[in-house]
Formats: C-alpha cells, sequence, structure tokens
C-alpha cells in the first residue's frame, strides 16, 4: 500500500503543478488582452489579483502535500482525508476563492480514477 499512497502523492503533485502552469497560460492571455485593448485595464487587475491568488494558494497545498509523510498513512483513503481537511483549514476563511476547492477536488477525482484503472 505505501507504493500506492508515494504513487498518488507523485501524481497529486504533478496535477496541481500542471494546473499552475495553466493557470499562468490564463494570465500570459490577459496579458495579450489588455495588450489588444480587449479588455480595461480594471478588468486585468482584478484578473490578474485573482489568478496569482489562486496560483499562491495551489503553491501552498503543495506544499501541503510535500510536507506529506507517505509512510503514516494506511491507505490512499486515509491520505486524501487527511489532505483535503489540511487543505481545507488552509481555504477555510470563505475570503479565498472557491474556485481552488474545485480545482482540487477535480485533482483528487482525477489522480484516483488513473490509480483505480491500474487495479
Amino acid at each position: 500500500m505505501a507504493a500506492k499512497v508515494k504513487l498518488y502523492l507523485r501524481l497529486l503533485k504533478a496535477e496541481l503543478e500542471d494546473l499552475k502552469d495553466d493557470l499562468g497560460l490564463i494570465d500570459e492571455r490577459c496579458v495579450a488582452r489588455l495588450q489588444s485593448d480587449e479588455i480595461t485595464p480594471y478588468v486585468f487587475k482584478e484578473n490578474d489579483a485573482l489568478l496569482k491568488h489562486e496560483i499562491r494558494l495551489i503553491d501552498k497545498i503543495i506544499e501541503i502535500v510535500d510536507g506529506l509523510d507517505e509512510a503514516v498513512y494506511k491507505s490512499v483513503e486515509d491520505l486524501e482525508e487527511d489532505l483535503i481537511f489540511k487543505a481545507r483549514g488552509l481555504l477555510a476563511s470563505g475570503e479565498e476563492p472557491q474556485a481552488v476547492e474545485l480545482f482540487l477536488a477535480r485533482k483528487l477525482s482525477k489522480v484516483n480514477t488513473y490509480l483505480r484503472s491500474g487495479d
């Protein structure tokens, strides 16, 4: 089981890094839209601030993932439960973008689906 937990953590981290890259691409597209006058500076600032905040939160979730000791968990389910608990603590202020929790849920589901397909 330890190998599966370790694989889960590696896959999840890769998915979260990929998500950060995607958000960075969206931010780059916003810059291009600003430069071509498709959006106003005000809209750009709002979008840019939100995207950068989401990226910072994902970085913090990656830090949580990196800080998990796979030897502590008896199953992937135990690991996921602890990870969700810790992530919700990070996102619990109510001021954090709800999208980050949805992003995380989708990534957890994707990793779970991948792992189940190998069973």
